[in-house]
Parts: C-alpha cells; sequence; structure tokens
C-alpha cells in the first residue's frame, strides 16, 4: 500500500512539470506556426515596430569630435537592431548588409561619425559596454536579451565590408525586398497635400554654388597674382534630386513635429543611391534612367529620393518611396523603386535632419534676369551639367 501511495504521489508530481513542458511546446509551435503563416506586410511591420530609430528633429545636425562613448553607443543601436531585424526574418545570421535591415546603420548617422573598418576589434576592446548598452534597449523594448557573443561578433565584422561613401556607411541592393506596406487612402491624401506644398516651394528656390578660382590671365603669373575671384553658378532646386528631397523631408519632418499623434513613429530618410562600379549609375536595364515623363536623364553620379516610414492609423508600418524624378506624382513602394536600379547598386539611407549648410543654399532670387539670377547683389549664372 506504501508503494502504490508512493508512485500515485510521484505520478501527482510528475504530471503538472510534464503538462507544462507541453504546454511550453504547444505555445512554441503555435506561435512558429503564426509567424511562419504571416504575411510580407506583417513581417515587414513587425520588424519596423521592433526597431530602435534615430528620432525625427528639427536640430542643425551638430558637428562632434569622435568620441568612444558615441561609438559604444553607435556599435549598440546596429547590434540591437540587427538582431531585432535577424529575429523578425527568422535568420540566425546575415551574411551582406542589405536594405532590408534599413534602420540598422542610424546610430552611425547620429553623430556624424564613421565607424571604424576594425568594427570587430573595437567590439572586443569595449564588449562589456556595449553589450550593456544592448541589454537597455531590450529592457526598454520589453523584451529578452539572448546574449550571443559569436553572432555580435560577426555583425561587427560585417561592417569592413559593406559600402562607403564620404565616411558613410551604406547597404547592398537586395534581392529580394522585404520592407513592403500598402499606403492606406486616408493617410495617401494627408501625404499628397504635403508633397504638392514642398513641390510650390521647390519650385521657387534655387541652389547657390560658390568656390574661389583663378582667373586665366593669371595664370601664366603665378607668384604675381595673389588674388582670386569668386565663381558663382546656380541650379533650380526642383532639377536637383538631392536639394528638392531635402525640401520635402524638411516639409514631413514640420508636419510630423506639429502633429505627432497622427503618425507614430514617423522616420525619414534621404534615401541615396549611387554606383558600386564605376561613375555613373545605371538603370536595371543597364542603361540611363527614364524620368516619369518618358525622358531620357542625363547620367547620374548619384540620386536621392525620400524614404518615409510611419504608422498608419490602422497600427502597420507603410514604408513609401517619394521621387518626382522616377514616379512623378505617383508613390513607389520601395520594391518598385528599387527594381529601377542595377544590382550593383549601394545605397546610404541618412535619417532626415535640418542642416545649416544646407539651409544657407536654398534660396529664393531677388530677381530673375533672363537665364542668370540676383541674390543679395550678386549674380549667378546656370550651373553646367557635368557629363
Amino acid at each position: 500500500m506504501r508503494r502504490r501511495l508512493f508512485f500515485l504521489f510521484l505520478s501527482l508530481v510528475a504530471l503538472p512539470c510534464f503538462a507544462g513542458e507541453v504546454a511550453h511546446a504547444v505555445a512554441t509551435a503555435a506561435n512558429t506556426a503564426r509567424s511562419s503563416a504571416q504575411t510580407p506586410q506583417q513581417i515587414s511591420s513587425r520588424r519596423f515596430q521592433r526597431l530602435r530609430y534615430y528620432p525625427v528633429s528639427l536640430t542643425p545636425a551638430a558637428k562632434v569630435k569622435d568620441s568612444r562613448q558615441k561609438q559604444i553607443y553607435a556599435a549598440a543601436v546596429y547590434l540591437y537592431n540587427m538582431q531585432r531585424s535577424l529575429d523578425a526574418y527568422q535568420q540566425t545570421n546575415c551574411t551582406n548588409l542589405t536594405l532590408n535591415f534599413l534602420g540598422a546603420l542610424d546610430g552611425f548617422y547620429r553623430f556624424n561619425e564613421f565607424f571604424p573598418s576594425n568594427g570587430q576589434i573595437f567590439y572586443l576592446a569595449h564588449q562589456k559596454e556595449i553589450q550593456q548598452q544592448v541589454q537597455r534597449f531590450f529592457q526598454e523594448s520589453h523584451t529578452h536579451y539572448a546574449r550571443n557573443e559569436k553572432l555580435e561578433y560577426s555583425l561587427m565584422l560585417l561592417l569592413k565590408y559593406i559600402p562607403r561613401h564620404n565616411n558613410q556607411l551604406g547597404y547592398f541592393k537586395p534581392k529580394h525586398n522585404k520592407i513592403v506596406g500598402e499606403l492606406p487612402s486616408k493617410d495617401a491624401s494627408q501625404l499628397t497635400l504635403l508633397w504638392q506644398a514642398a513641390k510650390n516651394e521647390t519650385a521657387k528656390k534655387a541652389v547657390l554654388f560658390e568656390w574661389k578660382t583663378i582667373p586665366s590671365q593669371a595664370i601664366d603669373f603665378p607668384l604675381v597674382y595673389t588674388g582670386s575671384h569668386i565663381q558663382r553658378t546656380y541650379r533650380w532646386a526642383k532639377e536637383e534630386c538631392n536639394y528638392a528631397s531635402y525640401i520635402l523631408g524638411k516639409t514631413l519632418a514640420t508636419h510630423i513635429t506639429k502633429h505627432p499623434n497622427q503618425w507614430a513613429h514617423a522616420r525619414i530618410y534621404l534615401l541615396t543611391a549611387r554606383p558600386k562600379e564605376g561613375k555613373y549609375l545605371l538603370s536595371a536595364q543597364g542603361k540611363r534612367f527614364t524620368l516619369a515623363n518618358g525622358k531620357v536623364a542625363d547620367a547620374w553620379q548619384y540620386h536621392t529620393a525620400v524614404l518615409l516610414v510611419f504608422q498608419s492609423t490602422s497600427g502597420a508600418f507603410i514604408p513609401v518611396i517619394m521621387d518626382s524624378f522616377l514616379g512623378g506624382d505617383h508613390y513607389l513602394t520601395p520594391h518598385d523603386w528599387l527594381d529601377k536600379f542595377h544590382a550593383k547598386t549601394i545605397f546610404f539611407a541618412e535619417p532626415f535632419q535640418v542642416k545649416t549648410e544646407v539651409e544657407n543654399n536654398i534660396v529664393i532670387p531677388s530677381e530673375i534676369q533672363g537665364r542668370d539670377i540676383l541674390y543679395h547683389n550678386h549674380r549667378y549664372t546656370p550651373a553646367p551639367i557635368e557629363e
């Protein structure tokens, strides 16, 4: 009888434990099934919801000196965002940093710093501090930090092989774009109004270029001539993709700052495409680009558009490309926009921020005289288009 009671006791103790394991296994299987059954839109939205973004700001970007603490913070933002992205995509590692991992490099742009190419060495030298910061990011997002030093080391090593341009880190073009989302009509109407307002402002403004040159008559007498000549030229802002995108970015940022509840967690990027090889960008067909109006564009050394990622009223995160040159008045999905570029194209996604040096170069002319413009009693001639 004692033996039966003993076995009965063991059964009563073991049953709840076994039932708990079964429940956990069933819940895990259910979560996996739900995750695998999610649409690309749901996966993309879930990923954006988890990222740690550089917030929208209208404060001019400050020029800061390199510092260890800022680099530690940038490295932590990168590792946190990469791990959350890998989790959303159900990947265990990343061998090629494509635009599918948009947002991972935001920390580097935040301080206008170039992160050293030997990121893995920096990681080993400051591993404890970096991991503490990553841990804080996970705590703030109410998620568990499954520390994986081998993964983090490989991700830091990845920085050595990603695109670079003028001390900026970039992304490769993805073979299969995963950043997707559908633009609701209500949000499209509001964006259309803001886009038109930006176009109206852009149409009025010119971009000024000034530099010192030595007059040709002084070339034969370099030791005698000590003066210089100011060369002043201009381009209409609507003809310059980077400045037109800047004005649009500022228009969007101003609206979002004034109405933070309309588009929660909105992020604005100036998305720039550059050739991986050679001097000029190539279209997907290996030729010059065809503009939205049907004309063939001049040769481009780069091209800039605005990428807006915002949370719609439905709660989903929506990525939208706004490009008057390639899309005209129509919004483009990241997939449609990326499809216009050659496979050997690299991309730089800079979080928008007002920059004093840019603001000073975009002006409304005081007078137009033929093809020239006047501003502050100076004459500016049309800038030649470099071929």
